[in-house]
């Protein structure tokens, strides 16, 4: 049946009761008016970008005791200067371990030679770190 719609195509009409649109760019969100409805939220790259969402959760722990980690994968804004430095040692890190990891596997004369490249990627991975960087308790506590 007929609801009594009328299609409005001026996309740039204020004359609506809901407006739908592909790109948030094409509302006019300070000029709503109250009983106006649109399909897209004002500033919300907060929840809807991987950056926006990453940095929110980590401005978490200033409101909760809630660790991202525990539920968020690890991510970067590689945009940001310190956060590439962030993902550049984390991958040093990880790399680092996998060759150890390796090294712990293989029974041939080859885990030498892994075991120096690891050491090496973990000295140059442990150079770029501040001493408060580094956690140097390793859970071993004696009583």
């Amino acid at each position: 049946g007929d609801r009594g719609w009328v299609q409005n195509t001026d996309v740039e009409s204020l004359c609506f009761d809901l407006k739908w649109t592909i790109k948030t760019a094409e509302i006019d969100f300070p000029r709503l008016l109250p009983h106006q409805i649109v399909n897209h939220f004002a500033q919300n790259r907060h929840v809807t970008t991987k950056v926006g969402l990453s940095k929110s959760l980590r401005s978490l722990q200033w409101f909760d005791d809630v660790d991202k980690d525990t539920f968020f994968p690890r991510s970067y804004d590689l945009n940001d200067a310190e956060e590439v430095q962030t993902f550049t040692e984390d991958f040093m890190l990880v790399a680092a371990t996998n060759v150890a990891a390796l090294v712990t596997a293989d029974t041939t004369a080859e885990p030498a030679r892994r075991a120096r490249l690891a050491v090496a990627a973990c000295e140059e991975y442990l150079a770029t770190c501040e001493a408060g960087d580094l956690d140097l308790d390793s859970g071993d506590e004696e009583d």
